[in-house]
C-alpha cells in the first residue's frame, strides 16, 4: 500500500480485507517477482490510495437495495500548504450477510452490520519528501443464518431431543461471528539527487470471535465452542535506491517483522463413550488455548536494467 508492505490476512473470516474506496488504483505483479517482492511467489497486489490532491472535497453517496440492503458513505479530501489528507468511512447493513442455506430467498437469522473507516494524512518536511500515516479499519458482526426443520441429536439436561426441538427450534438459533481488521502505516518517503528512499513501519491487527448458541449448538451438533482468534503483525522496512546511470538503477533494502498469534477456544461437549454415543446430558467445558511467536526478516540487493527503452531486465537477490 503506497510501496510499503502490509502482511496477508492470516485468519480465515466472512469479510472484506479491504475497501474498494481505499484504493485510487490497483496493480497486480504476476509471474517472476523481482527480490523486491521476495515474500510471496503467486503475485503482489500494489495499492495505490486516495490523498486530497487526487480526492478533494466533501462527498456524501447511498447505496440501498433488496434484502433491507443500505449503505451510506462519506468521503473528505483536502490540502493545506505542507498538509495533505483523506478520510472515508462507509456503514453497511443487510439482511443477507451470507447468503441463504435453504432454497428461500431470505433466511431466518443472516443480518450483517459492517464499519468501515480509512485515513490518509501526509505532511512534507521539505519539498522532496513527505511523512505519510494511513490507517484503514474494518469491523463487521455477522449473524449465522438458520436451517429451520432440524431435529436435535443429543439431550441436554433432562430434556428429550423432541421436547428440545420445540422449546428451542433451529430456526432460532443465535450464533454470530464479529470480526476486525486495522492496519496503521506510517513512512517517511522521498527522494534526491539520484537517490530514492522509504523508511516504514507497519501494524496490523486481525481478530476473529465466534460466539455459539450455548444451548442450540449443543444439542443440534454435540459441541458449543466459543473460539477467539488474533494476529498481531509489528514490522520495519526499509528501501533504497540509486540511478547508476542512464540504463541503470540499483535497488536494496530490508525487513524485519513480528507477529504473535492467539487461539482461545472454550467449548462445551457432552460426555461420550468410545463409540461416540452420548453418556450424559450434562455438558462440560473444555479449554484449548494456543499462541506462538514468529519473526520475518529480510534483505534483497536488485538492479533494474533498462537496455532499450521497451525492454527492462532484473536481476537480484534476497
Amino acid at each position: 500500500i503506497d510501496g510499503v508492505y502490509v502482511p496477508s490476512q492470516l485468519i480465515s473470516g466472512f469479510g472484506s480485507v479491504l475497501s474498494t474506496r481505499f484504493a485510487r488504483s490497483v496493480t497486480v505483479l504476476t509471474g517472476t517477482l523481482p527480490a523486491e517482492y521476495g515474500y510471496r511467489t503467486a503475485g503482489v497486489i500494489d495499492i495505490e490510495t486516495p490523498t486530497g490532491g487526487t480526492e478533494p472535497g466533501l462527498h456524501l453517496s447511498l447505496l440501498t437495495g433488496s434484502h433491507d440492503t443500505w449503505s451510506p458513505t462519506v468521503t473528505w479530501g483536502g490540502t493545506s500548504g505542507r498538509w495533505d489528507w483523506f478520510l472515508s468511512g462507509t456503514y453497511y447493513r443487510s439482511a443477507l450477510g451470507l447468503g441463504s442455506p435453504t432454497p428461500a430467498s431470505t433466511p431466518p437469522h443472516d443480518v450483517t452490520r459492517q464499519g468501515k473507516g480509512f485515513a490518509y494524512l501526509s505532511w512534507r518536511p521539505w519539498r522532496r519528501a513527505r511523512l505519510m500515516l494511513i490507517n484503514g479499519d474494518v469491523r463487521a458482526h455477522y449473524q449465522i443464518p438458520n436451517t429451520p426443520g432440524q431435529v436435535p441429536l443429543y439431550s441436554y439436561e433432562g430434556e428429550s431431543p423432541s421436547e428440545l426441538e420445540q422449546i428451542h427450534p433451529s430456526q432460532d438459533l443465535d450464533e454470530t461471528q464479529d470480526e476486525s481488521n486495522r492496519f496503521t502505516v506510517l513512512a517517511l518517503q522521498g527522494t534526491g539527487e539520484g537517490w530514492g528512499y522509504s523508511l516504514a513501519y507497519f501494524n496490523r491487527l486481525l481478530t476473529t470471535h465466534y460466539r455459539p448458541d450455548p444451548i442450540g449448538d449443543l444439542v443440534y451438533q454435540g459441541v458449543a465452542g466459543n473460539v477467539f482468534e488474533s494476529s498481531m503483525v509489528n514490522g520495519l522496512q526499509v528501501d533504497l535506491d540509486r540511478r547508476l546511470d542512464r540504463s541503470n538503477r540499483l535497488g536494496f533494502g530490508l525487513f524485519l517483522s513480528h507477529e504473535h498469534a492467539r487461539d482461545d477456544d472454550v467449548s462445551a461437549v457432552f460426555p461420550a463413550n468410545a463409540s461416540g454415543a452420548q453418556t450424559s446430558d450434562v455438558p462440560e467445558t473444555i479449554v484449548d488455548d494456543h499462541d506462538a511467536t514468529g519473526w520475518s526478516y529480510g534483505v534483497y540487493v536488485q538492479d533494474t536494467w533498462r537496455p532499450i527503452r521497451s525492454v527492462h531486465v532484473d536481476y537480484g537477490l534476497r
